[in-house]
């Protein structure tokens, strides 16, 4: 058999685990008995490798032992290969590969998303929508009043960051300039873990300040009482849209962003590229979106929500999920918030 396609891996950690899975890989290659087979097995291992390498360059991964890299680059085939084998179905919408490829599902859940504890638990004012009569579709991102994509990293917890995006998006739409208002203020007095009525009861009595004030530090902090005396935001209450109704939230939609709670544990939405997702996420919900925009003309009807993943996720940060009735795809229909200025 030819050597062709077994050139030296580029490190030393990476060659030694390359020689570690070809007996592997050849104990697999015996049931073909054919060295066309073993050729194209090898040549596939050696590139799955290779884009290991760049994997791991891209996006700064250290793994601290042989066994972790071994591990992580078994994770990285599988969800490669998933990933793949969900595309040749040719649904709605497609999955890609991203920051997440080297953690299991279970991984993934454990740093980036909501407990039950955490799932909100404040029931407001609803809203009545008699004689409202939502347009066809609304995009608030178009309009100026969303702000960037952000990454919420190892906080652990996105509903800061969507409460306070959510409170800066309306406070814009209220006649003032946008501002992006202060997460971090949220994360050191009230914790990286509450649920969005803690959230929002600390910004009633205390309004919330700024970014430019209380700057994000990427880390939990002391609450810094000076900067929260700074406030350039108050809100007054909450309204707690009428769960499991596309109509309710719809009408919410097309008068300002609203927070939303869908489920984001499987696979298909940890690796969601673009399109629109309408199968295939559940209904548990546990993490927390702001959903800035819909369009109901399309064969498939979507709403248009902002991650907090960062931009290398989904489209640009940015998610379409079907618009269907009940609790909604994913569940995105089971626990709709917005606050009032």
């Amino acid at each position: 058999m030819s050597g062709e396609f077994l050139p030296r891996p580029p490190s030393s950690k990476s060659s030694k685990v390359f020689l570690i899975l070809i007996p592997i890989l050849f104990l697999g290659i015996y049931f073909y008995n054919s060295s066309s087979s073993s050729s194209l097995l090898l040549k596939e291992l050696y590139i799955e490798q290779q884009e290991f390498e760049s994997f791991i360059k891209q996006y700064q991964k250290s793994y601290s032992t042989e066994d972790d890299y071994i591990k992580r680059f078994k994770t990285f085939r599988d969800n490669l290969s998933f990933i793949r084998v969900f595309n040749s179905k040719s649904l709605t919408y497609t999955l890609g590969p991203n920051e997440f490829l080297d953690m299991t599902s279970e991984e993934f859940s454990s740093k980036y998303l909501l407990s039950n504890t955490q799932i909100p638990i404040t029931k407001v004012n609803s809203n009545d929508f008699t004689d409202f009569k939502a347009p066809a579709s609304v995009n608030w991102v178009s309009k100026g009043v969303v702000g960037p994509v952000i990454d919420q990293g190892s906080l652990g917890s996105a509903v800061p960051i969507v409460i306070a995006e959510n409170i800066a998006s309306i406070w814009a739409l209220n006649g003032h300039s946008y501002i992006s208002l202060s997460y971090q203020e949220l994360i050191d007095c009230v914790g990286p873990n509450a649920n969005n009525g803690k959230y929002y009861e600390f910004v009633q009595k205390n309004g919330l300040t700024s970014n430019s004030i209380y700057p994000p530090a990427g880390v939990i902090g002391v609450c810094n009482k000076t900067k929260v005396a700074q406030k350039v935001v108050s809100v007054s209450g909450v309204v707690d849209v009428n769960a499991n109704s596309a109509s309710s939230l719809i009408n919410s939609i097309a008068l300002n962003p609203v927070t939303v709670y869908v489920e984001a544990d499987q696979s298909a939405f940890m690796f969601y590229q673009t399109g629109t997702i309408n199968s295939n996420c559940g209904a548990n919900v546990n993490h927390i979106l702001l959903a800035v925009g819909y369009d109901t003309t399309p064969s498939v009807p979507y709403y248009l929500a902002q991650n907090s993943w960062g931009t290398g996720w989904g489209m640009a940060g940015y998610v379409q999920i079907g618009i269907q009735d009940g609790p909604g795809v994913c569940g995105i229909q089971t626990e709709p918030t917005y606050p009032i200025i």
